[in-house]
């Protein structure tokens, strides 16, 4: 661990003041505490729940550090992300969503206006591993009945 990691993980340990406590999508709990945002599994959900959570956070962590400079300070360890608070968006979007796609390797991505904060950090870059299956198995069966409509079967 880094020493920049180090006064991150302590400064999130002395800001017990004020925490906001949300629940974020299915599985993942949100809490702000003061300049942080902690993301963590919620024990309370479901076990499949709890999976997809689970699954979200591991995502959204690679994610974060393929976008290096462009994501805020985070730290994740034990199945809890802590990310510095990004602040609100400022403009820039088409720049910030290329530049970030571009990072990531894919322009299927979750970079919207609502995941972009001051100075174009982008802090929740990413869909579930099951949304961009989803993404992808719909895309792809849209393409074969567009096929199938434009070169009907002819049955004799």
């Amino acid at each position: 661990m880094t020493v920049t990691a180090k006064v991150f993980a302590t400064d999130v340990v002395k800001t017990q003041a004020s925490q906001i406590t949300q629940k974020a999508s299915a599985g993942v709990v949100v809490r702000q505490t003061g300049n942080y945002v902690v993301k963590k599994v919620d024990r309370t959900a479901g076990g499949l729940a709890q999976w997809y959570g689970r699954t979200s956070l591991n995502a959204q962590a690679a994610a974060l550090t393929k976008l290096n400079g462009m994501a805020p300070n985070f730290l994740y360890k034990n199945g809890k992300l802590i990310m510095g608070y990004a602040g609100g968006y400022d403009g820039g979007f088409i720049r910030t969503w290329l530049q970030g796609s571009w990072r990531l390797g894919t322009v299927v991505n979750d970079i919207r206006f609502r995941n972009i904060g001051a100075a174009g950090k982008i802090f929740d870059p990413v869909f579930a591993p099951v949304m961009d299956f989803a993404v992808f198995t719909a895309a792809g069966l849209m393409s074969s009945v567009a096929k199938l409509w434009k070169y009907p079967v002819n049955n004799p």
